[in-house]
């Protein structure tokens, strides 16, 4: 979707708030919600949270200390056997 001017349009903000509109409506927000924004005391702000969150570097430490935790279990089994 795109958003265009016409000489006519006497608002210019309201271009911006329209590609807001969309994006809002995009994202699953619910119509008479997003149409809110429109209002002059009104204002919007999408934040992207992908960037902020990583689930990578999670998995990775969470695979590491899985890895110790197994490679010391196989140790002390062994030292179990090794003296009994």
């Amino acid at each position: 979707m795109t958003v265009l001017t016409t000489r006519k349009t006497r608002d210019p903000c309201i271009i911006i708030k329209v590609r807001d509109l969309i994006k809002l409506l995009s994202r699953s927000v619910p119509a008479p919600q997003a149409i809110k924004i429109l209002g002059d005391e009104i204002q919007c702000d999408i934040i992207k949270i992908s960037g902020l969150v990583c689930n990578k570097v999670f998995s990775k430490d969470f695979a590491n200390v899985l890895m110790r935790v197994v490679l010391l279990a196989c140790c002390l089994y062994g030292l179990v056997l090794f003296y009994c």
